[in-house]
């Protein structure tokens, strides 16, 4: 972007170029760039920076809800018993539905393994 004179002149062209610059991304990103220039454009024009807002209005690809797949408890064991030493963190992940960081931020005096409950600053549950 920086070789561009028009590009470097005009800060609102830069946004504009960025969202052109998303037209291969994946349109759940492109409509997430979007709404932040649109609500940086908005403010400039709140700030009587801008007139109207050039992002307002614009055709935005829609996003497509696939359907979800998951393993079946076959398939889970397996991929459990192909990983080894991380059997055990494959199934809590599997089971309990937390992400990797959660599970990592847990602490041992977190853990009640005979009322099976984990506890964090997330997460309540299992």
């Amino acid at each position: 972007m920086g070789r561009d004179p028009a590009v470097r002149c005009h800060p609102q062209r830069r946004a504009i170029v960025g969202i052109r610059a998303c037209q291969g991304a994946v349109a759940a990103t492109t409509r997430k760039v979007h709404r932040v220039f649109s609500l940086i454009l908005a403010a400039a024009v709140k700030d009587d920076r801008l007139v109207r807002n050039p992002a307002a209005g614009a055709s935005l690809p829609r996003v497509e809800v696939k359907e979800r797949m998951y393993l079946s408890h076959r398939e889970i064991h397996e991929l459990a018993d192909a990983c080894g030493p991380y059997r055990l963190v494959v199934l809590f992940l599997a089971y309990t539905g937390v992400r990797f960081g959660e599970m990592a931020a847990l602490r041992v005096g977190k853990l009640d393994l005979l009322r099976r409950r984990a506890e964090g600053a997330v997460l309540a549950f299992l």
